[in-house]
C-alpha cells in the first residue's frame, strides 16, 4: 500500500502544539510496544513492526498523511511483520 501526495502539499506539519505532543506520545507508545527494527537510508526511514500492530500502524499512516502530507508512505504487511517506509522529499 503506498500513499504519495507530497507534490502539491507544503512541507509543514499542520498539527497544533498540543495535537503534535499527543501524536508524538501515541507514536512513542506504539514504538515501545511493537517496533522491532528501524533503518535509515538517506531520506528514507524503514520501520519494522510486529504484525499484531498492523491496525495501529495503518492508523498512524492515516494520521500522519493528514498532518504531514508532504511525506511519502509505503506500507507492506506480512504474517510476520509490518514494514513502513517513510520518504522525505529532497526539498525538505
Amino acid at each position: 500500500m503506498s500513499f504519495q501526495s507530497h507534490e502539491t502539499n507544503p512541507i509543514a506539519c499542520t498539527l497544533s502544539s498540543p495535537e503534535f505532543q499527543a501524536r508524538i506520545e501515541w507514536i512513542a507508545r506504539l514504538n515501545a510496544d511493537a517496533l522491532r527494527e528501524h533503518h535509515r537510508n538517506g531520506l528514507q526511514l524503514e520501520l519494522i513492526y510486529a504484525s499484531r500492530a498492523a491496525e495501529r500502524v495503518r492508523d498512524m499512516v492515516r494520521g500522519e498523511r493528514q498532518c504531514c502530507a508532504f511525506l511519502n508512505f509505503s506500507l507492506h504487511e506480512s504474517p510476520d511483520f509490518v514494514a513502513l517506509r517513510i520518504e522525505v522529499p529532497e526539498k525538505a
